[in-house]
């Protein structure tokens, strides 16, 4: 009887083998993590009108939307992600490392791509919009995030260089570094001799809590001696709790089994973007306002309302993502006022330079490693102040 059964049987384990991913796409009955990707999925638009009037480009959409939504398409990438982790410990966009050290592929060629620029330009453009802030009365603080893979080459995979650097951020590091109009805050510098304390995530690019405390913590005491101030009191991360997290690197490595590793937070973090007596947060803000659903310039701005302080002035931060730190350990709250972008390309950094907050007294400009030809933007910025020299001249 179950030879007589075989065919139908195969028939049916084969239909439904077909039909389960078209279902999934319709009705997600099996619930997978979805893939962190730096894209956007493809889209099939106006396709009615398209299949009337015989659009042979809609195929092409039409099967791309298709692969990118395709019914178990995550868990079959994450399976294969697994397989290639567990077996042969690649990837197709993380390198893997010694000891569950994970490093962002694209972040370590972009560095290797830098280095055949030169670094005068960039030198130049930096102490020409210096020159300019300062005709105005404002200091330029830059501030050098040092890639991980630069502190930590030994983890990297044995196929990948692991001789410390010398490439484009580290001359125009050494240029900048002596310009004393300038507040220059070289993170590699001031990390390099604290390599053992581990001082970035494992499983992320950014440098941790421990490091964040020096880099920081040292540009603060820099502005405040430019200020006449005392140092303000370092913030610290005891008494701290333990949590468990995957960074960006474990959400590209997009394996079946999520890798983790354990970080401290101070247990005041919670204190940041949350308005008190002591500080007030606007989320979104233009013009240093409330956008009121327009257009925004900042993304926050922190409004230190303690007056029976010596405050830093209001300063602008054109940050990146390793700024969150600045806010979660509590250096905002040195500052009469905190203006912050989360990137500083070209989009961001025109139109804060456009709409300067009166009263600025310091501009950061923060950038990483692999982003140093984000200082590629300076010219424009320059120009722009050197239009409001100008306006303010005629008045």
């Amino acid at each position: 009887m179950w030879r007589r059964l075989e065919p139908a049987a195969f028939v049916l384990v084969l239909g439904a083998l077909l039909m389960a991913p078209l279902v999934q796409m319709a009705w997600p009955f099996v619930k997978v993590q979805q893939l962190e990707e730096r894209r956007e999925l493809h889209k099939v638009d106006r396709f009615w009108s398209r299949l009337v009037k015989l659009d042979a480009s809609l195929a092409a959409d039409v099967n791309d939307w298709f692969n990118d939504h395709y019914g178990f398409r995550d868990l079959l990438i994450r399976t294969k992600n697994e397989v290639d982790y567990q077996v042969f410990r690649t990837s197709d966009k993380v390198l893997v490392g010694d000891d569950g050290w994970l490093f962002e592929d694209e972040d370590y060629e972009t560095l290797r791509a830098n280095d055949g620029r030169a670094a005068e330009p960039i030198v130049q453009a930096v102490k020409d919009f210096n020159s300019c802030l300062m005709e105005r009365g404002i200091r330029l603080v830059i501030v050098y995030q040092v890639a991980k893979s630069t502190i930590y080459p030994e983890r990297l995979p044995s196929f990948k260089a692991r001789v410390p650097r010398e490439g484009l951020a580290q001359k125009v590091a050494a240029a900048l570094e002596q310009d004393h109009d300038l507040i220059f805050i070289d993170g590699e510098r001031i990390l390099r001799p604290h390599k053992r304390e581990t001082i970035f995530y494992r499983t992320d690019l950014h440098m941790n809590n421990t490091a964040s405390l020096l880099v920081y913590g040292e540009m603060v005491a820099r502005m405040a001696a430019a200020s006449g101030l005392d140092p303000p009191s370092t913030p610290h991360g005891e008494p701290s709790v333990s949590h468990v997290i995957g960074g960006s690197g474990e959400r590209f490595l997009a394996k079946l089994r999520p890798l983790a590793e354990a970080i401290y937070e101070p247990r005041d973090t919670g204190r940041a973007f949350k308005d008190d007596a002591d500080g007030r947060w606007i989320i979104n803000a233009a013009d240093g306002h409330e956008s009121e659903g327009g257009p925004f310039v900042f993304d926050y701005i922190f409004i230190n309302l303690r007056r029976n302080l010596p405050l830093l002035p209001e300063t602008v931060l054109l940050g990146t993502s390793s700024t969150g730190r600045f806010f979660s350990l509590g250096f905002n709250e040195s500052f009469g006022a905190v203006y912050r972008t989360k990137n500083n390309d070209v989009k961001r950094v025109l139109p804060v330079m456009e709409n300067l907050p009166a009263g600025t007294k310091f501009i950061i400009f923060e950038y990483t490693e692999q982003g140093v030809t984000n200082l590629d933007i300076l010219p424009a910025a320059t120009k722009i102040c050197r239009a409001a020299l100008t306006a303010e001249a005629r008045r």
